[in-house]
Parts: structure tokens; C-alpha cells; sequence
């Protein structure tokens, strides 16, 4: 992954996979991944 410039980006910044020159967390599969229910201990 790397960092880029994307003015359209809430930060002014976003990562892209080199290899595939977008933004991995578009892919259906991966979002469903981040969406679902594991989530880190609750401190």
C-alpha cells in the first residue's frame, strides 16, 4: 500500500495497492471483511 494525494479524500490522502493502482477496500470481498463483526477488544 501506499499513500497518495486525492483532494477528493477527507484527509487530502489515501492508499493504493501499486499493483492494482486503486483503493483495495472498494473490492466487495474486502469490504465485506472490514464490515463484519470482529472487532478489537474493548479496553
Amino acid at each position: 500500500m501506499k499513500l497518495v494525494s486525492d483532494e477528493a479524500a477527507r484527509g487530502g490522502e489515501r492508499y493504493v495497492c501499486p499493483d492494482c493502482d486503486d483503493d483495495p477496500l472498494h473490492d466487495p470481498p474486502a469490504r465485506q471483511w472490514v464490515d463484519g463483526p470482529l472487532r478489537p477488544p474493548a479496553k
